[in-house]
């Protein structure tokens, strides 16, 4: 699984996109016997997308793949509908061919204070308000756009233009529930940038420390205070395992690393705060999961009986 999300009901659904497989809609619990493929159905989109289960109806579901496609489900109707933001087919043709690079499992997400808008990004971040019916690019190129890393794949000799080998492209965004028009992106090119309107302005906000050609791996916007937020990075692509996790309070003026007490070989794929606890976060690795009571200063294990496999 690549993300996961869950819905509003009770007991809620968690959803996930599953490598070489379908996406998938599974109850978290069940009646009977455990929960076997009977408790689950699924969602639209392919296997390396996000996914987003509307807040107003579980029943409709936003869902992602590479090529850039996104697709709306509907359970009640069994009805999926292609809303793709550009739709183009890019297989065969290299990053530098394309209007808009879209990663292999690109970002989509909600606003926390209305509903009707959707998110998606490429190496731009476009907003929909009515569904994916339609798309408005509401930032610049929020990547390095480093020309040389946007060439066709494969070498000389066999190109692998599938489009799912596209750089400089935005990997992880999220609007903060604090106060809305606050949007942070990370790119997988070291690049983080954050807007306080909705993304008339932009504020490249990277920390000056932070390795170059990091992935930010996923952003998380406090559920406390508008101007905090957390990333995590990887460079683990690059041969490079250190953990990465920074933690900022004034919107990107300055950011700390917050790492002590996690290996220096268990890279970081996550960090989330507890919704109803400030400064409880969690942190999953390649190895597993840790948590802080402290707002990152010192983190401990808290993987108790489970295997060890990436957190993402």
């Amino acid at each position: 699984f690549y993300r996961v999300a869950v819905d509003n009901e009770y007991p809620y659904w968690a959803y996930g996109a599953q490598q070489d497989n379908s996406t998938v809609k599974i109850q978290a619990r069940a009646d009977g016997p455990g929960i076997t493929e009977r408790n689950w159905y699924e969602v639209g989109g392919g296997e390396s997308g996000w996914i987003q289960p509307d807040p107003k109806n579980s029943d409709v579901v936003y869902a992602g793949s590479y090529d850039g496609l996104l697709t709306r489900y509907e359970h009640r109707t069994g009805q999926m509908r292609n809303i793709t933001v550009w739709p183009d087919n890019p297989m065969g043709a290299g990053a530098e061919a394309m209007k808009y690079r879209f990663q292999w499992d690109f970002p989509i997400f909600l606003s926390p204070h209305d509903p009707n808008v959707l998110y998606a990004a490429g190496n731009v971040l476009f907003k929909s308000t009515n569904e994916g019916q339609s798309w408005q690019a509401i930032s610049k190129d929020l990547t390095r756009d480093d020309k040389s890393k946007q060439g066709p794949s494969g070498g000389s000799i066999t190109k692998d233009n599938t489009s799912v080998e596209y750089y400089c492209t935005i990997f992880t965004g999220a609007e903060s529930p604090v106060k809305a028009g606050v949007i942070w992106a990370g790119s997988d090119d070291g690049r983080v940038h954050y807007t306080a309107d909705g993304g008339k302005t932009w504020n490249n906000v990277t920390p000056k420390d932070l390795p170059e050609w990091s992935r930010i791996n996923s952003i998380e916007a406090s559920p406390f205070d508008a101007g905090t937020a957390y990333f995590a990075a990887t460079k683990y692509q690059l041969d490079d395992f250190t953990p990465l996790l920074y933690k900022t309070t004034d919107y990107g003026k300055t950011w700390k690393r917050i790492n002590n007490g996690i290996p220096a070989n268990h890279f970081t794929r996550v960090i989330r705060e507890d919704p109803n606890r400030r400064n409880l976060l969690f942190a999953g690795t390649e190895f597993g999961i840790y948590v802080s009571f402290n707002g990152g200063d010192n983190w401990q294990p808290a993987q108790l009986n489970l295997p060890v496999v990436p957190i993402t």
